[in-house]
């Protein structure tokens, strides 16, 4: 199974080094930097368990700032973008999560989407 990895912070990264013992992972990220250092094979999460498997090259694992490289093909689209809260407002926000979902539709229309960002009850209705 193809999968784009959306966000390359700790849940992103995480999951998929998990989900890239048996499937091909790509991961996506606005940050050039944490792409760089994936690529590297170095974690650009503090985390002695991530960075063992990326320094040993226990995974296969590529990692893109570009979304149509790394959404072309995949069958399932995971995502672990922020959802800052303001506690005052009581509100998430999911615009980085519907960012993404839009790029699905585009890139990767017939992809199922999981998210795995913090959402408000009720979002995904």
């Amino acid at each position: 199974m193809k999968i784009t990895v959306a966000g390359a912070g700790y849940v992103g990264l995480a999951n998929a080094l998990v989900l890239a013992q048996r499937n091909e992972v790509s991961v996506l990220d606005i940050s050039i930097e944490r792409v760089a250092k994936i690529e590297k094979g170095v974690s650009p999460v503090c985390d002695d368990g991530m960075e063992d498997w990326l320094a040993r090259g226990r995974v296969k694992l590529s990692a893109f700032t570009e979304v149509d490289k790394c959404m072309q093909g995949a069958d399932l689209v995971l995502i672990a973008t922020p959802t800052d809260y303001d506690a005052e407002r009581n509100f998430f926000d999911t615009s980085s999560i519907e960012c993404v979902i839009e790029e699905v539709l585009e890139f990767a229309p017939a992809a199922d989407i999981l998210i795995r960002s913090t959402v408000p009850v009720g979002y995904t209705m």
